[in-house]
């Protein structure tokens, strides 16, 4: 990986990936032809087996049943469901079908689903029978959807059973949809306010999954065995299964850009994808010894639980020579014990949004390196801007990361105001990670057509990224910026602190002061106080980044569906109950 630094902008020099001209069905179609009898996914729950032959022939059949539901190309199935090989199935058969796709994340309530599906509209409902018990009132209160597909049985609903027994020979081919076209919408996190329709086209997606094996990245390989733990319902859940189908352990949601797309990454070069119903130790760790996993995708969130677990030396895990971790920094005590627990060659950092359909950052291959989130991936441009005046800066001057990449997604679905004026004026994209934009339209991309990301980092004269923080989540303290995610890595290096997270809490003579709340380990109950806490930052850290809000013992801390830790949630609640 190479970079160059024209204009305080940061570029990669490597070739941009050569995109086939072809649609998502096509493309997966024919690599599972090709891909023949090699196993391609591994249920954990059930403990069954597809092979690239048998997932094609299924992905034919369920297209088969969807048609013969009056389903036509151009419509749009939704699905709510935890990570199962039924639903990767209606993923497939769907996109064979022509039609396109409304992930929708199993955990929300019947009132969050239903303003997604008015949304949308979809007309078709594919979900898990945990959610046609919690929603059928819900889906059938939407007047799009003509019809409810079961995985498994429940009244109202077609069994998701009756489409696989359609043979595949009953299929009609379809016509090959447009680069341009809607593969995609999947909702963003809603913490800014509503939740918004991220759209994303068959090019976007083809170039997300394919670019993972750019020979300057090498990603994945074809003897791995991916362990898929993320939502599958989440882009990059799907999108790396897609890419390996290796021996991948998948535990990420399908229904989330995570999800979804390293699903699909792994599926794309023939490995294995193990896929698990969530990321808990006691499904991880008895999964990557029994398939012999060698990479896995991971959240900070995530792996401190790994490290914490005690039933880490009961299981074989030498198998693992690989993890990637993204949605927030990873801090050094977890990064240095997931080395040291798994003893693996390549620990790597990605950087990434919704928006931009995947990873613009990514640290080099074969290395083991978590102070940096790497540089951008081929075809990508990267800069960082003063957050008042938005005038470009230099090398370790932070500011807001805003890109321009090879991927950019079409806009939001039903709100033209928050599309317009996505890039700035040279095209840069404005990447925020959850709200890009307020609830006034504020534009997602500045004057040059970068997307602004709504993160602040800088990067040094490597071109090597640095995270700091969102700007949305620092505090202003003694008119000093404070970034929690600072606070949090050296609380995290104290041994009675399992989990750690910082917000800022009003104050009257700072304005705002950095309060900690930490889960502690078990062992520790009365074995450490919230001086000796407050002492540890003292000691390490400027006046301003002390804990002058105070120090916080909880049970638990409250985090989004992708394990990112909500501050907000924190802030919001210490003001409703002490102020």
């Amino acid at each position: 990986m190479e970079v160059t630094i024209e204009d305080k902008v940061v570029k990669s020099t490597c070739q941009a990936l050569n995109v086939p001209n072809t649609d998502v069905a096509g493309l997966f179609m024919e690599k599972f032809r090709s891909f023949k009898d090699r196993d391609a996914l591994v249920n954990y729950a059930t403990r069954t087996t597809l092979t690239y032959s048998q997932l094609e022939d299924a992905s034919r059949r369920v297209g088969a049943g969807l048609q013969k539901l009056g389903f036509t190309p151009g419509q749009k199935a939704c699905i709510q469901s935890y990570n199962s090989t039924d639903c990767l199935l209606a993923v497939f058969g769907t996109i064979v079908a022509g039609g396109s796709l409304v992930f929708v994340k199993a955990i929300l309530t019947p009132r969050e689903v239903k303003f997604q599906l008015e949304d949308s509209q979809p007309d078709v409902v594919f979900c898990d029978q945990e959610n046609a018990s919690k929603t059928l009132e819900t889906y059938k209160a939407i007047p799009s959807v003509k019809t409810l597909v079961v995985f498994g049985s429940h009244d109202g609903f077609v069994s998701f059973a009756e489409l696989k027994r359609c043979s595949s020979s009953m299929f009609q081919p379809v016509t090959r949809r447009g680069p341009q076209d809607v593969l995609m919408t999947i909702y963003s996190s809603g913490t800014t306010g509503l939740p918004k329709g991220v759209l994303i086209s068959q090019n976007n997606f083809i170039t997300a999954t394919l670019l993972p094996s750019h020979e300057a990245l090498q990603c994945a390989r074809r003897e791995d065995a991916y362990l898929c733990a993320v939502p599958l319902m989440h882009l990059s859940g799907m999108w790396t299964t897609c890419f390996f189908l290796a021996v991948v352990a998948c535990a990420v949601p399908l229904m989330h850009l995570s999800g979804m797309w390293t699903t699909c990454f792994f599926l794309a070069v023939e490995a294995v994808v193990v896929l698990l119903t969530g990321p808990e130790p006691e499904l991880v760790l008895p999964a990557i010894e029994k398939y012999k996993a060698t990479a896995m995708m991971t959240v900070p969130t995530v792996a401190q639980k790994l490290l914490h677990s005690s039933l880490f030396d009961a299981y074989d895990t030498s198998s693992m020579n690989s993890i990637l971790f993204g949605g927030s920094a990873m801090p050094s005590a977890v990064a240095k014990g997931l080395i040291e627990m798994f003893n693996v060659t390549s620990l790597r950092q990605c950087y990434g949004m919704t928006e931009a359909v995947g990873m613009v950052t990514i640290t080099p291959p074969n290395t083991r390196r978590y102070a940096d989130v790497g540089q951008p991936v081929p075809g990508c441009e990267i800069k960082v801007v003063d957050v008042e005046t938005e005038e470009k800066l230099g090398p370790y001057q932070h500011g807001e990361i805003r890109m321009k990449g090879p991927v950019h997604f079409l806009g939001y679905l039903n709100r033209p105001e928050a599309t317009a004026n996505l890039y700035d004026s040279e095209g840069f994209l404005k990447s925020g990670d959850i709200g890009y934009y307020d609830e006034q339209g504020n534009n997602l991309y500045d004057s040059e057509g970068f997307l602004k990301s709504g993160d602040i980092g800088y990067y040094d004269e490597q071109g090597n990224f640095h995270i700091v923080d969102r700007i949305k989540e620092l505090i202003k303290c003694m008119d000093q910026q404070v970034a929690p995610a600072e606070l949090e890595e050296l609380l995290l290096q104290h041994w009675a602190v399992e989990e750690a997270a910082v917000a800022g809490i009003p104050h009257k003579e700072y304005g705002e002061a950095p309060r900690a709340f930490l889960v502690l380990d078990p062992a520790a109950a009365g074995k450490v106080t919230e001086d000796e806490i407050s002492r540890l930052i003292a000691d390490n850290l400027a006046h301003h980044k002390h804990l002058h809000g105070g120090v916080e013992f909880v049970e638990s801390i409250p985090k989004s569906d992708t394990f990112k830790i909500l501050r907000r949630a924190l802030r919001d609640a210490y003001i409703q109950t002490r102020c």
